[in-house]
């Protein structure tokens, strides 16, 4: 995995937290884990210790994982970002997918396999969904794993708009609409923007 990777876990049980870190870092001498109990805590280490992955606990009390997830990504701070829960929900799994996480794993099947596998997926640069959460997707809202932006830009692609013409009309950049148009055509796992219509009038988006 290369070498001073560095691992934070955070969930309110302290026992998990802890649990979890210990876990990981069996994974390799180059790793070093942290353990916190509350965003405000998590927050703290992220901020100072230059972590690369971070485990959170989706549903927290006070300010939840998933607030925490979006502040993350709000102030652009490099670190690739799991999401575990125990809810296994679809609603919950496709919640916590459309916060921006780069891994999702729910605490039933976080055996040391799928975090080893789950960790190494992130840090290579790709996505991790494991097969539970797959399986809990298919059966979410079409609409949950999107959020209102990207829904209205869903159907102005589908109108047949062009990307200049969708930046006009929402004051953004073109470079931005490809951005969002490489996303959509991901989350949907579409093709082309004809398979992206099919997708929108099959799940009643349009």
């Amino acid at each position: 995995m290369g070498s001073s990777i560095r691992v934070l876990v955070v969930d309110d049980q302290a026992m998990v937290a802890e649990s979890l870190a210990a876990l990981v870092k069996t994974f390799g001498s180059e790793i070093k884990t942290y353990f916190a109990v509350t965003a405000q805590e998590a927050l703290r280490i992220i901020s100072t210790s230059s972590i690369a992955v971070a485990f959170i606990d989706a549903r927290m009390p006070g300010t939840s994982g998933i607030e925490l997830i979006k502040a993350l990504r709000e102030d652009y701070y490099p670190l690739k970002i799991v999401g575990i829960t125990s809810y296994a929900q679809p609603e919950t799994v496709a919640e916590i997918l459309q916060s921006g996480v780069d891994g999702l794993l729910l605490k039933s099947s976080a055996t040391s396999e799928a975090l080893k596998l789950c960790l190494t997926t992130v840090l290579a640069g790709n996505r991790f969904i494991s097969a539970e959460a797959q399986a809990l997707l298919q059966h979410a809202p079409a609409t949950l794993n999107f959020t209102p932006r990207q829904l209205q830009l869903i159907k102005l692609m589908c109108d047949g708009l062009s990307s200049k013409e969708i930046g006009e009309k929402l004051n953004l950049k073109p470079a931005s609409i490809e951005d969002y148009r490489k996303t959509l055509l991901r989350k949907s796992n579409c093709n082309n923007t004809g398979e992206l219509i099919a997708f929108a009038l099959k799940n009643g988006i349009l």
